[in-house]
């Protein structure tokens, strides 16, 4: 072998390891639910990222604030299923009742 063809093998290694990188990163991009907001909260805190209208969101912190009691770090998640449908996921040490009225007045309210 002369060093033009180890050069060349070497370089179509890496052009086809950034071919798969890209088709992986695609596969992600289109396979990962697509969120739609984020809500962490706890005994000190309120943080909402997403896009509400201020007259939901004014709401949303008042129901977490006064409603929910977090006295570990609680995210909720709202994440796009199917063509309308939202589903919440939950991160954090909630219990079964809070988590069910989450989901009550998220799903009533938006």
């Amino acid at each position: 072998m002369n060093l033009t063809s180890i050069l060349f093998a070497e370089i179509n290694n890496w052009v086809i390891a950034i071919i798969l990188i890209g088709l992986a990163l695609l596969l992600w991009k289109l396979l990962t639910p697509k969120t739609i907001f984020l809500i962490k909260v706890n005994q000190q805190y309120f943080k909402f990222k997403g896009h509400l209208p201020e007259s939901k969101l004014a709401r949303i912190k008042e129901f977490f604030v006064n409603d929910v009691q977090a006295d570990r770090p609680l995210v909720v998640l709202g994440v796009k299923k199917g063509n309308s449908r939202i589903e919440l996921r939950f991160r954090g040490n909630v219990d079964p009742g809070t988590k069910q009225q989450i989901r009550n007045f998220l799903l009533t309210l938006l």
